[in-house]
Formats: structure tokens, C-alpha cells, sequence
């Protein structure tokens, strides 16, 4: 066998020669093959690294991360509820805002409607306008006629003042003209008191006398109720003073001073004329004698 490897090994000589070459040839590839997976290990490795550094990196951010989720999930679980809460609501709304856009649409009908109704409402009040502008017209004629009315007026009643001033300055000169005598006229009314009463003369006392306009001989018929007695009782004044006098009864048919004169009472008295009989005599002169009725 040894022989028959040797004679193979001369035969094939040259073909060793070249397998020899190529052999070379591809150790040398082998080489670079195994400098370039050096290489590349070497990057790998340095890869590597940077990739554990990452590593290490990301798995710092998934901790906190894992510890945000933690309070996240209390805080889902809080907020579950609400949210809960919140779709019932939301459904109560749309169930309520279904009811509105039925009312909305019942409205916009009703609108429509309505709308219809404002041609003719228009027309009316464009005929109202121009009824109102015809009224102001007028209105303004009237204003006007009224202000000359005014005008007029006012014109007038200050003439009037101005008369009625001249009328009252001429009635106040006139009338300072007037002097009245300090006396009790004829018809004029006065009020007594009876101080002390005279059986025996029939007659009273009072406290007026000359400076309220009594004096002697003066007649008065005496008003002693709000309504006239039908028989008048009539006194004279046979004595006065300056702040009393003495009045008499002068009736012939009264034999005393009349029983309602008493201490007190108060007479109210009306100047009349004289009577034409004297004291004595036993009738009155109606003819000539003056009543309630001569006043």
C-alpha cells in the first residue's frame, strides 16, 4: 500500500503543486476571514455593551414606569366609578337631548307657522303706520290751534289779574273810605250772658256794655234756641256802663222775667226797631214792630 500511495503521489505530482497554491491562497482568505470576524466581534462586542447599557436603561424607565402604572391603577380604580357615573349621565343626556330636538322640532314648526302669520301682520301694521302718521298730522294741527287757545288764554287771564288787582286796589281805597260807628247796627246779632237777674225791675245784668256797641234805649229780640220761639220775647236797654248794662223785658203779656232766663244762660241777641208802645201799654204794634221775618 505504501508503494501504491507513493506512485500515486508522483503521478498526481502537479496537481498536489497546484492544490498546494490554492491552498494557500484560501488560508490567506482564511485569515482575513478570521481578522474580519475578529473585527466584527470586537464591534459585537462593543454593540454589546451599549446594548446592556440600553438594557439597563430601559429597565431603570419600566421600574418607574411599573411604579407610575401602580398609582395609575389606584387612581383608575378611583376614577372607574366616576366614569361610570359620567356614562349614565351622558346616556340621561342624549335621552334628554333626544325629548329637546322633538321640542326643538315642534318649535320650529311652530315657527314656521308663526312665520306665515307675519305678512299679513305686516301689511296690518303698515296700515296702522300710516293711520298713525294721518292722526299726527292732525294731532300736530290740534297742538298748534290748542297752543293759540293757550296763548289767547294766557293773554286773557292776565288781563283778568290785572282787572281783578284794579278792582281790589279800587274796593280797598273805597272801603278806607268807610267809617263805621262803633254801635250794634240794626239786624246785627250779639252774644250775652245773664250775671245776676231783677225780678223785681224784669230784668237781667251782663257783662257788655258801651264799648261793645250797647247803648240805652237799644231793642232786641231775643234767640234763645236754634229755632225761633213763635211768641219773640223783645228787651230793651234801660241802663248801660262802659263794661255792664241792664236789659229789660218790654212783652205786656209777660207779668215777670220769662222762667228759662236763669244765671248763666247764654241769649243771643238781635237789634230790631224801637217798639211805638211805651212800657205801660197793655198791646204791642205788630204793624210796627219788627220779627225774625223783617231780616
Amino acid at each position: 500500500m505504501l508503494g501504491g500511495a507513493v506512485a500515486f503521489y508522483f503521478i498526481h505530482l502537479d496537481s498536489f503543486e497546484s492544490l498546494e497554491n490554492k491552498l494557500l491562497s484560501e488560508t490567506g482568505k482564511l485569515k482575513q476571514v478570521e481578522l474580519l470576524l475578529e473585527q466584527e466581534f470586537n464591534s459585537s462586542e462593543a454593540n454589546m455593551t451599549a446594548l446592556l447599557k440600553i438594557n439597563r436603561e430601559y429597565r431603570k424607565e419600566l421600574e418607574k414606569l411599573e411604579e407610575s402604572s401602580e398609582g395609575a391603577r389606584d387612581e383608575l380604580s378611583f376614577i372607574e366609578p366616576k366614569i361610570k357615573k359620567l356614562n349614565e349621565k351622558l346616556k340621561t343626556a342624549e335621552t334628554e337631548s333626544s325629548q329637546k330636538e322633538e321640542e326643538i322640532n315642534k318649535i320650529k314648526s311652530q315657527v314656521s307657522e308663526e312665520g306665515e302669520k307675519i305678512p299679513p301682520l305686516t301689511a296690518q301694521r303698515d296700515a296702522v303706520l300710516e293711520n298713525l302718521n294721518e292722526v299726527t298730522q292732525s294731532f300736530s294741527t290740534v297742538e298748534e290751534n290748542w297752543r293759540r287757545l293757550d296763548q289767547n288764554f294766557s293773554s286773557l287771564n292776565r288781563l283778568r289779574a290785572a282787572v281783578r288787582q284794579t278792582y281790589i286796589d279800587s274796593t280797598r281805597s273805597l272801603m278806607e273810605e268807610i267809617v263805621r260807628p262803633f254801635e250794634i247796627f240794626y239786624g246785627d246779632s250779639t252774644e250775652v250772658e245773664i250775671e245776676n237777674i231783677s225780678h223785681k225791675e224784669n230784668g237781667f245784668f251782663t257783662k257788655l256794655g258801651m264799648e261793645e256797641g250797647i247803648r240805652s234805649g237799644f231793642v232786641f229780640i231775643v234767640k234763645s234756641d236754634e229755632e225761633w220761639s213763635e211768641v219773640p220775647i223783645y228787651l230793651t236797654c234801660s241802663l248801660v256802663e262802659k263794661d255792664y248794662s241792664f236789659l229789660k223785658t218790654i212783652n205786656s203779656y209777660e207779668s215777670s222775667i220769662p222762667s228759662s232766663f236763669r244765671v248763666g244762660k247764654k241769649l243771643t241777641l238781635i237789634r230790631t226797631a224801637e217798639l211805638t208802645n211805651s212800657f205801660d201799654s197793655s198791646n204791642l204794634d205788630d204793624k210796627k214792630s219788627l220779627s225774625q221775618t223783617d231780616f
